[in-house]
């Protein structure tokens, strides 16, 4: 099916070279097109490899279960890490401000959010104090507290400093694991599992798309500061 259509478009570049030239108009349609296909090959040649691995995964997981929730089930366990584990990964400077936040029991997704807020007023705004004073208005209007006014806000500090030392995902990835543990909830892979009646299967499955990854980042010399640890997308 994908042969036939590359040639039908292959033909059409020649045809349309052809025509051209009886125009005297030299044209390179066809040579583009062969470039482009060259291009699309060395893709497939790159990537073909690791597609049949994923499906051979898939695959043999669909042995075990077919239904939505236990893959889920499985992908939140890949994700599962401790505050320990995240923080040997981050700089100082991201775990105290994760630190920061855990300390105040910051929810990060609405601080998140609210920070958007207050970066689009701020284009309404060349006073940063009247900035500061609409944002504590529109705080106000939408039943934010003073700390998750101050947790947007420095969230928005963040978004100035170098994303490699400082990003934002990390830190409020971190808070979050570090409030959830200050409860009492273990973030540990064993704890989650265990908390959920994860089988067997599950962990496999969530092993072996952790190593996938691993792979194919390591295939395409992903650096390791760009990846984004025990994450699932």
């Amino acid at each position: 099916m994908e042969l036939s259509f590359f040639q039908n478009y292959r033909e059409k570049a020649i045809f349309a070279d052809r025509q051209a030239g009886l125009l005297g108009i030299r044209t390179n349609f066809t040579e583009w097109f062969d470039r482009a296909s060259r291009a699309v090959n060395r893709r497939d040649n790159q990537a073909g490899p690791h597609v049949r691995e994923l499906n051979a995964i898939g695959n043999e997981a669909m042995k075990y279960s077919q239904k939505k929730e236990d893959f889920n089930l499985a992908g939140r366990y890949l994700e599962t890490a401790t505050s320990s584990e995240l923080a040997d990964l981050m700089h100082p400077d991201a775990v105290k401000y994760g630190e920061d936040l855990a300390a105040k029991n910051i929810d990060t997704h609405r601080a998140i959010a609210f920070s958007r807020q207050l970066m689009d007023l701020k284009k309404l705004y060349v006073d940063p104090a009247e900035w500061e004073k609409a944002g504590n208005q529109l705080a106000l209007g939408q039943n934010i507290s003073p700390e998750q006014l101050w947790a947007a806000r420095l969230f928005n500090i963040l978004r100035e400093r170098d994303i490699n030392v400082v990003p934002i995902d990390m830190v409020a990835r971190y808070a979050e694991t570090k409030i959830m543990e200050n409860n009492g909830i273990d973030m540990s892979r064993e704890g989650f599992a265990k908390a959920n009646g994860l089988k067997p299967y599950q962990m496999v499955l969530a092993n072996r798309m952790e190593s996938f990854f691993k792979k194919v980042a390591d295939a395409l010399n992903i650096p390791e500061y760009r990846r984004i640890f025990r994450y699932l997308a």
